[in-house]
């Protein structure tokens, strides 16, 4: 048997380890190549939404997402919602510097991405004011994030990722 790569599901399996049924793995054999047009448009679509909010600098948006990411993961955990915040995420939150920080070379190794590119990148972030420094030079995302994103980025993603997914499903379905 084969070994799955790194972030890869054995075939049969997927991502919370349950047996994929055999009913549903003939399904998409079947549609495979209509489920992955309908995916790489997605992606595609995703990508270009991207590029046009960072201005095609596609490191630009990794930096900031994972800062996004560090900074709002303890609100959001990947096992639910953490009950002792329930509630408590909010623009004042945001403001009053609630969020978690990170450095540099944390977001370097989170990334990838050289630590001199982070650096440059984080200055640029903070020169449009999507993220703040803390006193220890820290840095975390700032309350133009979601102004530029929540309320139209984000929905017309969500809006094309529930789009993509009916398609699909329809494909799926007995």
């Amino acid at each position: 048997m084969m070994e799955a790569k790194h972030g890869e599901q054995p075939a049969g399996r997927s991502r919370k380890g349950k047996l994929i049924s055999e009913k549903l793995r003939e399904r998409y054999e079947a549609h495979k190549a209509e489920v992955s047009l309908h995916m790489s448009h997605l992606t595609v679509n995703y990508l270009r939404m991207m590029y046009d909010a960072f201005g095609g600098d596609l490191a630009l948006a990794i930096v900031l997402g994972e800062i996004a990411h560090h900074s709002m993961v303890q609100y959001f955990p990947a096992r639910g919602p953490d009950p002792r915040y329930a509630g408590r995420l909010s623009e004042d939150v945001i403001d009053r510097g609630g969020l978690s920080s990170c450095s540099a070379s944390a977001l370097a190794r989170a990334t990838g991405l050289p630590r001199e590119t982070v650096r440059r990148k984080i200055l640029e972030l903070e020169q449009r004011g999507w993220v703040e420094r803390t006193a220890d030079r820290r840095v975390c995302i700032a309350p133009a994030v979601s102004e530029q994103f929540l309320d139209t980025f984000n929905v017309q993603l969500v809006e094309r990722l529930l789009e993509t997914s009916e398609r699909i499903e329809s494909l799926l379905k007995d």
